[in-house]
């Protein structure tokens, strides 16, 4: 099994809506992300720059990349941008499958059909 990237899992958690962007003023910014084994404080201060309060030991996690690939216009590249095009529209149409099953009345059990 192949790990995820750090810029694939951070597109991932934008189309799966875990990045809620608390507050914006001039060049500071203040979020949460709710990452694989908790909620993360994040943000960006100019005097402090991009944090977060995971316990990744990297400079740039993948909760501080979600928030720069939508407040920070320097963090999207066209390469970014497909690929968060892509997650977003995967995650639409998983959305759209499980409220199809709801009205069919299908349920899931354990990720089973």
């Amino acid at each position: 099994m192949t790990r995820e990237s750090v810029a694939h899992k951070a597109t991932r958690y934008l189309a799966e809506a875990r990045l809620t962007v608390l507050s914006v003023a001039g060049d500071s910014v203040t979020a949460v992300c709710r990452g694989t084994d908790g909620v993360y404080s994040l943000g960006h201060q100019p005097a402090r720059g991009w944090y977060c309060s995971c316990p990744a030991r990297t400079g740039d996690c993948c909760h501080v990349l979600a928030l720069r690939l939508v407040t920070d216009s320097r963090a999207v590249t066209e390469e970014a941008a497909t690929r968060l095009a892509a997650a977003v529209e995967r995650g639409k149409q998983s959305l759209a499958r499980a409220a199809a099953e709801r009205q069919a009345g299908i349920t899931r059990i354990g990720g089973m059909p």
